[in-house]
């Protein structure tokens, strides 16, 4: 039998830094937000034309106007809320595997299956949520020196529960999945009512798309906020000297020399010194 020297461990690829790609996610949500009431008030207006024409004559070139700014921002405002999805993938993608190197594990999730939970209709309402709040549970937790003193760090464990604003944005995003689905069922009738409903539906469905994308971009900066490198200390590293004693301590040839002119005195206490008073004292 030979024996024959392991090979080194391969280092460990450090994940790209998700830092700036979720500050540009972050804008880009706040993007898609603003797109959202920009559609919001485009739907509000097309419904206070639709109360009013039901008692007067409207002016066509108002009602253009307005039909005009509707299909703008009805374009506008999916196209942006797609932008930012699409962009989310790789950003999450590395936002968990940032989150699993921080606590010495490998990423569970591939560019592939976040894509498939983020982009996928039906199955993103739940996987988009599965994403976010799993990498929510792992970023707060930072390495801890062992207690075992083998000189090695071992990583803490996660919070069992994700933050609020992530669970908001969850709820938020099913919210607004089943809005969409609702109005487009709506849309298939043909009376008046059916488009006077479908009217508000759209303006719910815009303000929620307007909720959904703020509350993104908050948690893409809290993300971002969590990933950051603490600041380096500047008394890192710095070893306290203990105080110095306040009395001598014992061996010390400076302790055991008496102070010149100084006799030493026996000390009586108790009995003894009543014993050798004078008699009549």
């Amino acid at each position: 039998m030979v024996w024959r020297a392991a090979p080194d461990p391969e280092p460990a690829v450090r994940p790209v830094d998700p830092g700036p790609g979720l500050r540009r996610g972050a804008w880009l949500a706040v993007l898609a937000a603003a797109a959202a009431l920009l559609a919001a008030g485009a739907e509000i207006w097309r419904f206070v034309l639709m109360l009013q024409g039901r008692t007067l004559v409207l002016n066509g070139s108002v009602v253009r106007t307005s039909d005009m700014l509707v299909a703008a921002a009805g374009i506008l405002a999916p196209l942006t809320a797609l932008l930012a999805l699409v962009y989310a993938v790789p950003v999450l993608t590395r936002t968990n595997a940032a989150a699993a190197h921080r606590q010495g594990r490998a990423p569970s999730r591939t560019l592939q299956a976040v894509a498939a939970r983020v982009l996928i209709p039906g199955w993103n309402i739940y996987g988009a949520g599965q994403i976010v709040t799993e990498i929510d549970r792992m970023l707060p937790a930072r390495p801890d020196p062992a207690a075992n003193g083998d000189g090695q760090t071992q990583p803490t464990g996660g919070r069992s529960r994700a933050s609020t604003l992530t669970l908001c944005w969850w709820i938020s995003w099913v919210l607004s999945a089943l809005l969409v689905i609702v109005t487009v069922a709506r849309g298939f009738g043909g009376s008046l009512q059916a488009i006077a409903d479908t009217v508000e539906l759209h303006i719910a469905v815009d303000l929620v798309a307007a909720v959904v994308a703020g509350l993104g971009a908050a948690m893409f900066s809290r993300f971002r906020r969590l990933l950051a490198a603490p600041k380096k200390n500047q008394f890192e590293n710095w070893i306290v000297q203990p105080p110095a004693p306040t009395r001598p301590l014992p061996g010390d040839a400076a302790s055991a020399a008496e102070p010149a002119g100084r006799s030493a005195i026996p000390v009586a206490t108790g009995n003894a010194v009543r014993a050798a008073e004078p008699a009549g004292s």
